[in-house]
């Protein structure tokens, strides 16, 4: 048979690659020849997704107990269309002309006795990149770097990235991040300070740990008042270094640390649960 036109999609002869939103449009189709794999984009959520064309379907489901007032449900995820919902009113299927929906809501045309039981059942192409919350949290990431935890602590190699709070309510020296001084080596802090009278002030610090002794250095202040709040030192007791701030004056103070901690070495898989570090915002410890 001749061929007069040879028409090629976006494709790739690479085994696991997968096409992003941003490399396809609407309507376009990509191939992995290797793993005879087709890909097109979506919107789910209002979230541009990539899904595998004839890959796998899966079943949301929603299960309420009827109050005998409301007709209304909300559901777990906004579905593309109400032909992938299904209803039942204690194990019997609704017909699609008996409830509508809007958005994430569906709402029966009648309101169901109280007690019942309501499933709803929404089908969903699995994404390459599934997005229903707009949100990427800890359970969509595979292991590996990056990675970060509950607490928001972002694993990048070696260091370990995040925000602490806490207040300073004692005119002696108080911590306001410790960690352990087998774990990270050096590192680069930017510290809020605001008073309880309204007194502001920024900072910018570097520190090392030499085995021995934590040499810190303040190389950046900016301040709303003619003197400084306090002054920031640091020392090791117990395995861990802490990071101090002592005020000057009585007000107590509330101080947010930005922390940049470089380690001594990369830290474990966090799924591992043996390296999992944890922040105690009422201790300032990491």
């Amino acid at each position: 048979m001749a061929r007069n036109t040879d028409i090629r999609l976006r494709r790739s002869a690479v085994s696991g690659n997968i096409p992003t939103p941003a490399q396809l449009n609407f309507g376009e189709l990509a191939l992995n020849t290797a793993d005879g794999k087709a890909y097109m984009k979506r919107l789910e959520n209002s979230v541009e997704v990539v899904v595998e064309i004839g890959g796998s379907i899966t079943p949301i489901i929603d299960n309420f107990a009827a109050n005998g007032v409301s007709a209304n449900y909300t559901i777990s995820i906004v579905p593309s269309t109400k032909n992938v919902t299904s209803v039942y009113l204690n194990g019997v299927y609704q017909n699609k002309d008996e409830y509508t929906l809007a958005g994430s809501t569906i709402t029966l045309s009648d309101v169901p006795d109280s007690g019942t039981e309501v499933e709803i059942i929404t089908l969903r192409a699995s994404s390459v990149l599934d997005l229903p919350d707009g949100i990427v949290n800890p359970d969509t990431l595979s292991t590996g770097s990056p990675a970060w935890d509950e607490d928001g602590n972002v694993y990048i190699g070696d260091s370990l990235q995040g925000t602490i709070s806490s207040t300073i309510s004692q005119s002696t020296a108080q911590s306001i991040i410790t960690f352990n001084d087998d774990t990270f080596r050096s590192g680069k802090l930017i510290v809020q300070l605001i008073s309880a009278d309204s007194q502001y002030e920024a900072l910018e610090a570097l520190f090392i740990y030499d085995g021995s002794t934590v040499h810190i250095n303040e190389y950046g202040n900016v301040r709303s008042a003619t003197n400084t709040l306090g002054a920031l030192s640091a020392t090791v007791a117990n395995g861990n270094i802490m990071i101090q701030y002592t005020r000057v004056g009585i007000q107590n103070i509330d101080a947010i640390v930005q922390y940049n901690l470089i380690g001594v070495s990369a830290p474990t898989d966090l799924s591992s649960g043996s390296s999992t570090i944890d922040l105690d915002d009422s201790t300032g410890s990491i």
